[in-house]
């Protein structure tokens, strides 16, 4: 087994992660300070073990410092005692790319592993893994052709004086510099490098992933003049070292002094190429893309680090990043109500109520993150237009809902936004009834479920909604019962007999298009099967 190393940033992870899966721990911060030092201590540690609270769920966690420690896992797994779970979680944390990469390669062998020892299903075992950054004084040294033949802009090198512009808050220096060597940032921080991006790596429509690729293995000299290029942000000045002549050392001693806002999809290729142990590249091809492929670097700084800088940071990634496909959702990520709503969550993360927006292509490892496509239309059909959340495009959602949400506090968000963890795991309930192979037959009700779930959601909300607004709504996403069933029994009956009652003569997918039909679903529901639904949440 490799040394014993520290968890640095999964803390923070760990807390969520148990949060997220709703145990009731008291005090969840010694918990997991107990697992933090089992750790440190010994490279794993069994949520089990505790016996705080009783959980159906077998819960690992782990530190892989190398290959070879998944050895560990396997032994750990033989020492624990043989009883039956309904989900099998392994907790993984490593501190580099390259690993992370090997042990997914070997999943599907420790998963057999696992299913001989619990006697388990494939489908119940759930691996998860976290690159856990390193945030103590790292330096990084990026060779560059010369120092002396950069660009520098600033106020002083343009003769310009100081403005309401982006020049006055944001200098910049413009080089040719080492690819490989910006891989290794990429290998040592991972997605954490990318959070002032206004996206993470996104699909890729145009072989961008595969031609850089193959430049690198092929002729990695031409890589310079068939690249944009990359662009990193550094806090301050102070992230940089410009002694030498020969290269550039970046500094990286606490979260976001160094992010790259352009260039993230040319990152993690080549980081994939050079550090991805299953690359089939021959070692000389290799060698010979570290020390030729260069590209065209941009390192912009903050004049002030006491400068308020975001506007000009979020306007040069969303210009940088529009020679790439980019829709609305990039560029309304920078808006301030993602940022309010974000940061009550990150201060209030004990609150089940409060929710983070992520990035269109972030991997969530937690229910309570959504990415601002599942939360508009989460928001429409909580306030109450179903046919708006089913029918309108996002982009036509997008826009009305950065000028619907403003000033975000702790009222706002309780009066307005209370209910929509409960909404969206109301909704992946729903989903999981609607497209069952159960249903199979074309009638009437087969019509409400396949097109109705806007209308479900907006109606069970109404109906459970304490006054005028939400701030006594009390059911977070653990309130839904696992069988849904009933409550859509009932939903379709009141919307069969509101049809009925107002001579609607066919019923198809139009009829949830719009909110007619769900306005008269309202007056529709009787006291009796009010009080019916409340109860299947008590």
């Amino acid at each position: 087994m490799g040394k014993k190393k520290k968890i640095y940033n999964g803390r923070k992870i760990i807390k969520e992660f148990l949060l997220d899966k709703n145990y009731n721990i008291e005090d969840i911060d010694s918990y997991v300070g107990f697992i933090i030092d089992d750790l440190n201590q010994n490279n794993f540690s069994f949520f089990n073990e505790y016996n705080i609270n009783e959980t159906d769920n077998y819960i690992s966690f782990f530190i892989i410092n190398s290959y070879d420690d998944c050895k560990l896992i396997v032994e750990q797994i033989k020492k624990q005692d043989t009883m039956s779970y309904d989900l099998y979680y392994f907790i993984i944390f490593v501190n580099n790319y390259e690993i992370k990469v090997k042990i997914q390669d070997s999943l599907k062998k420790l998963k057999k592993q696992i299913i001989e020892k619990f006697k388990c299903k494939p489908i119940d075992i759930i691996f998860e893994i976290i690159h856990d950054v390193k945030i103590n004084k790292t330096e990084f040294p990026v060779k560059i052709d010369s120092r002396i033949s950069s660009i520098v802009m600033d106020l002083k090198n343009q003769n310009l004086e100081k403005q309401n512009n982006v020049i006055s808050k944001i200098s910049s220096i413009v080089c040719t510099a080492n690819l490989f060597d910006l891989t290794t940032i990429y290998n040592d921080l991972g997605d954490i490098l990318f959070n002032q991006n206004v996206r993470y790596k996104i699909k890729d429509y145009l072989d961008v992933d595969k031609n850089i690729k193959q430049t690198l293995a092929e002729n990695p000299e031409d890589f310079w003049y068939l690249n944009n290029g990359i662009t990193l942000i550094a806090r301050s000045q102070k992230c940089i070292n410009k002694n030498s002549p020969d290269k550039i050392v970046l500094k990286y001693n606490n979260e976001n002094d160094l992010s790259i806002i352009n260039g993230a999809q040319t990152v993690f290729s080549a980081t994939d190429f050079f550090h991805n142990p299953k690359n089939n590249a021959d070692s000389s091809v290799i060698e010979k893309a570290k020390n030729h492929a260069k590209v065209l670097f941009r390192i912009m700084y903050q004049n002030d680090i006491s400068d308020d800088c975001k506007e000009e940071l979020d306007k040069i990634s969303i210009s940088l990043n529009r020679q790439k496909p980019i829709v609305i959702e990039d560029i309304l990520y920078t808006h301030n109500f993602v940022f309010e709503i974000n940061k009550l969550y990150e201060d209030n993360i004990e609150n089940k109520y409060y929710f983070y927006i992520s990035k269109r292509g972030a991997y969530n490892l937690t229910k309570n993150h959504y990415d601002l496509k599942t939360f508009s239309r989460a928001y429409f059909a909580c306030c109450g237009n179903p046919g708006k959340a089913r029918n309108q495009s996002t982009n036509n959602l997008l826009k009305e809902l950065s000028s619907n949400l403003k000033n975000i506090d702790e009222e706002y968000f309780n009066i307005h936004l209370k209910p929509i963890n409960f909404l969206i795991e109301l909704g992946r309930k729903y989903d999981e009834k609607s497209m069952s192979k159960d249903i199979n037959t074309v009638d009437d009700r087969t019509v409400v479920i396949q097109n109705g779930r806007y209308y479900f959601l907006s109606f069970i909300v109404n109906i459970l909604k304490d006054g005028d607004d939400f701030k006594n709504f009390n059911y977070i996403g653990c309130n839904v019962p696992d069988n849904i069933d009933k409550l859509i029994g009932l939903f379709v009956n009141v919307v069969l007999r509101t049809i009925e009652k107002n001579a609607i003569k066919d019923i198809n997918s139009n009829n949830f298009k719009t909110d007619h039909l769900y306005n008269l679903i309202l007056n529709e529901c009787n006291g009796d099967e009010i009080e019916n639904i409340k109860n299947n949440f008590k």
